[in-house]
């Protein structure tokens, strides 16, 4: 059965990986053209500085008596909400490295992609 929670815990989960893949792609984006970099940067930048926002909502709302408990369920999406600044700049600093190691990107050079 589909209940609310399991909805709320679907688009928490879906939201975590969209910020991850924004910064990921966002990397790819300046390997194919370096006019790109300048976005990432500043991507990398306002994401760092927004979770920093968007984990100590987070902590507020586990504290509410009314989504404390609720929230509190999602172990691993808690995790990572209480921890966003440090995985949102462990994922950016990632990103910032594949995006300088140059992996080749043509099947004919057997690149990865």
């Amino acid at each position: 059965e589909i209940t609310g929670t399991f909805i709320l815990f679907l688009i928490s989960f879906v939201v975590i990986i969209g910020m991850f893949a924004g910064i990921l792609i966002s990397g790819y984006m300046v390997r194919v053209h370096q006019g790109w970099f300048i976005f990432y940067v500043l991507f990398s930048v306002i994401a760092i500085m927004m979770s920093i926002y968007i984990a100590n909502s987070y902590e507020a709302l586990t504290q509410t008596a009314s989504l404390g408990v609720t929230l509190q369920q999602f172990k691993a999406t808690s995790f990572i909400m209480r921890n966003l600044h440090i995985w949102t700049t462990v994922i950016s600093f990632i990103g910032a490295i594949l995006m300088f190691v140059g992996i080749s990107r043509d099947q004919e050079t057997g690149g990865l992609l």
